[in-house]
């Protein structure tokens, strides 16, 4: 039988996008503020520099669902985490990767190159049912934070649609996440995510605005599912 996969450097792998895309946002941060003065003499307008959040954003979405598919398979063919977790799993390993792949997708001729699976926390707690033991570090993880993964999807799907079934997803969670039913004109996902959560999110009570908080979410659950 083939050696297991190696997992750290999908960890890595996340952990520089994540890096990265944190790095983007507090770089156009500074020009993020509405008022006179910035719009004249800012090189970036303030609706532009939200916008750029709202691409850091959804650069840390996608990173985390890969990270979290890529995780899933290797942990299906018997991976270890670094140091030396892995899931039970309800049957024997997947011979190699390619096999894990095919398994997971439920289809002999899956190619992970040309075809995605969802890594959205509902899929995700269903395939775990499916491959490991009750209790297992993913099941942990993504259970107790599936609300806020729900809505970091929604928040996503805003960035990367401009269909109106995603603008009124994203309005009724940016009310309910601010506790209003009042947004500005034009009220768009950077807005939301630069205000300051009026309640905890998840573990990360004191994040200083929502984007913080998800960020703080991703890395907080790539360290509990690779630990």
């Amino acid at each position: 039988m083939a050696r297991p996969p190696a997992i750290g450097s999908v960890s890595r792998t996340f952990e520089q996008a994540l890096r990265s895309a944190s790095g983007l946002a507090t770089a156009v941060r500074p020009y993020c503020a509405r008022g006179y003065q910035a719009i004249h003499t800012n090189p970036l307008h303030p609706n532009q520099a939200r916008r750029v959040v709202a691409l850091a954003f959804l650069a840390a979405s996608a990173a985390w669902e890969e990270f979290v598919g890529a995780v899933f398979v290797r942990y299906v063919a018997g991976a270890q985490s670094p140091s030396g977790y892995t899931p039970t799993l309800l049957m024997g390993p997947a011979p190699s990767l390619d096999h894990a792949y095919k398994l997971v997708a439920g289809r002999h001729d899956y190619d992970p190159e040309s075809r995605f699976l969802s890594w959205g926390p509902d899929d995700t707690l269903a395939r775990t049912g499916l491959f490991f033991r009750t209790g297992s570090a993913f099941e942990n993880a993504i259970r107790g934070a599936a609300p806020q993964l729900r809505d970091a999807a929604i928040i996503r799907n805003r960035v990367a649609h401009a269909s109106r079934k995603c603008r009124a997803d994203f309005l009724d969670t940016a009310r309910r996440l601010l506790r209003t039913q009042q947004l500005g004109q034009g009220f768009g996902v950077g807005d939301l995510l630069l205000a300051r959560p009026p309640a905890a999110l998840h573990q990360h009570p004191r994040a200083a605005t929502y984007l913080d908080a998800y960020f703080f979410m991703f890395h907080h659950l790539a360290d509990a599912i690779v630990p």
